[in-house]
């Protein structure tokens, strides 16, 4: 009994309530069983402890065990009665005295199995409140971070989904084995609707349960690549780019963090973050193309200030035109009103600078209304044109399928047009244009520059010829003022002293020759002579 005590204790202390209902009861049978089988059979004052067992097993079990226990005492009983009959088991010898020792000490057994009972049932009452509590604080926290969860994948603004592989993969195969197994058993189990909506889903219940081929990296270049990093980083990866073309065609680019969970040496799933970097791409390509941009028409303008002449102006830019522009054919061309003439100053065909300029009348040019404007004039798709123009019937001819004109203007005249043309319908954005219209801006004013420049150039030569005749001039009337001053000397000197020897016959036909030039001296010579 003490033994049986000490078990009871145990287990119930260590919380194992279930198996101790089944100890006391199948313990205290036997026990019964033993004292009264040796103490008078079904007559023995023990035997009424069954009714306490019985009752024991219906609190501390159920009453189907209960009811077990019941039919194993009575088929007890009866096995007692019958060894009575044959004389094994033999009656009680009991005397007054001992009759009371043994209710007593059934009393006491009684006393001492309830105390036992009631305490230890109370302990376990206590424990099984805390476990109790404990398991519904535990569910409380568990259901507070499913909520929480939930709500993470669901407002998140990135793509969140966990990738499951049936079966699970062997991380000793080789690396391309592993990546064509993950392709084909890979499925998304769970996501939310940032990731559905990234691939132009409406819902994450229309991704759920489709394969990991069909929708991650499908028709990636960069699959390869990530796939391998991601093996041999031991299944995690962040921040891998890649671009796909989402299912209403759009192109967008995405990066991917990843992170592999690996049991028993398989990898069972993974868990992904998806962000749409779209637009962040699209502002660094924006800045890429700003900055090459800038360098490029600070290039021009460079180029354009280091340039002497018109010609040189228009062709130091349109060398430089194709990196800033793709294009078939670019042209300046300028108007000359008083001539009625158009001069192409500069052609470039796949970029490369045609030789020789060329001229031919303004009429064939057929200036826009947009150019008068000053505004740019494109057609971004020739063939969608009711009735071209003759120019454009002979562009269509060449192959061409856009061009754009914008205006060359100084001080809101319009002097010339700067014109590309290209192979490719829609090849002239509104940002294009924009660039177009800072080169045409640039070229106008260094145009404008440089045909003042030519201007000064030329009043400074006139000025420069006119001096020279004047400086002549002046050396010539010196030089006769010079003559005259001789001769009025002379003169007066033959008119004191008589014209004599063959010296001053010289000297007056020396004088006679300058004299002609002079009238004055002239006249003075034929009086004196």
């Amino acid at each position: 009994m003490f033994v049986l005590f000490l078990s009871l204790s145990a287990l119930i202390r260590t919380g194992r309530v279930l198996p101790a209902g089944y100890l006391f009861p199948a313990g205290s049978w036997l026990m019964v069983a033993l004292v009264a089988a040796t103490a008078g059979g079904v007559r023995a004052p023990f035997y009424g402890m069954y009714i306490l067992i019985i009752l024991g097993a219906a609190l501390f079990v159920r009453w189907r065990i209960a009811v077990r226990f019941a039919a194993l005492t009575m088929l007890t009983g009866l096995g007692m009665v019958h060894l009575a009959s044959l004389g094994v088991i033999y009656p009680p010898l009991a005397t007054p005295a001992t009759a009371w020792l043994t209710q007593s000490a059934i009393m006491i057994f009684v006393s001492a199995q309830a105390y036992v009972m009631t305490h230890n049932v109370s302990r376990a009452l206590t424990y099984a409140r805390r476990e109790i509590a404990e398991r519904k604080r535990v569910e409380t926290a568990l259901r507070a971070s499913e909520e929480r969860y939930q709500a993470f994948i669901t407002l998140s603004a990135d793509g969140i989904y966990r990738n499951e592989f049936d079966p699970s993969i062997d991380v000793a195969l080789p690396i391309d084995d592993q990546i064509d197994l993950a392709l084909r058993t890979g499925y998304v189990a769970e996501c939310n609707d940032a990731l559905a909506a990234q691939y132009g889903f409406a819902k994450a219940d229309e991704l759920i349960g489709v394969r990991r081929q069909e929708v991650a990296y499908a028709g990636v270049p960069q699959a390869d690549e990530i796939n391998r990093q991601f093996v041999r980083n031991g299944y995690r990866i962040a921040d891998a780019e890649f671009e796909v073309v989402d299912k209403s065609g759009r192109r967008r680019a995405f990066a991917v963090s990843a992170s592999g969970v690996v049991d028993n040496g398989r990898l069972v799933r993974t868990w992904n973050v998806q962000r749409d970097i779209t637009e962040k791409r699209q502002v660094q390509e924006a800045l890429q193309r700003y900055a090459e941009r800038l360098k490029i028409l600070h290039e021009i303008n460079q180029a354009i200030l280091a340039a002497q002449s018109i010609e040189a102006i228009v062709r130091a830019a349109l060398s430089r035109v194709q990196r800033l522009i793709p294009n078939r054919r670019a042209a300046v061309i300028l108007f000359d009103r008083e001539t009625n003439e158009a001069t192409a100053v500069a052609v470039a065909i796949d970029g490369q600078l045609a030789p020789d300029s060329m001229q031919f009348p303004l009429n064939e040019f057929e200036v826009a209304d947009a150019l008068l404007r000053g505004q740019a004039h494109v057609v971004n798709d020739l063939r969608l044109l009711e009735a071209p123009s003759p120019v454009e019937q002979r562009m269509l001819a060449r192959g061409l399928a856009a061009y754009l004109d914008v205006p060359l203007m100084v001080q809101g005249e319009l002097i010339g047009a700067f014109g590309l043309e290209s192979n490719q319908a829609n090849a002239f954005s509104e940002e294009l244009i924009e660039i177009v219209r800072e080169v045409a801006n640039q070229l106008a004013i260094a145009i404008q520059d440089a045909r003042l420049f030519e201007q000064t150039q030329r009043h400074a030569q006139e000025l420069e010829l006119h001096a020279a005749t004047l400086s002549q001039a002046l050396e010539q009337q010196r030089e006769l003022d010079r003559l005259q001053r001789e001769f009025i000397q002379n003169v007066s000197h033959e008119l004191r002293t008589p014209l004599t020897g063959a010296s001053s016959f010289d000297s007056i036909n020396a004088i006679r020759r300058w004299s002609w030039k002079c009238p004055i001296t002239a006249s003075v010579f034929r009086r004196s002579i």
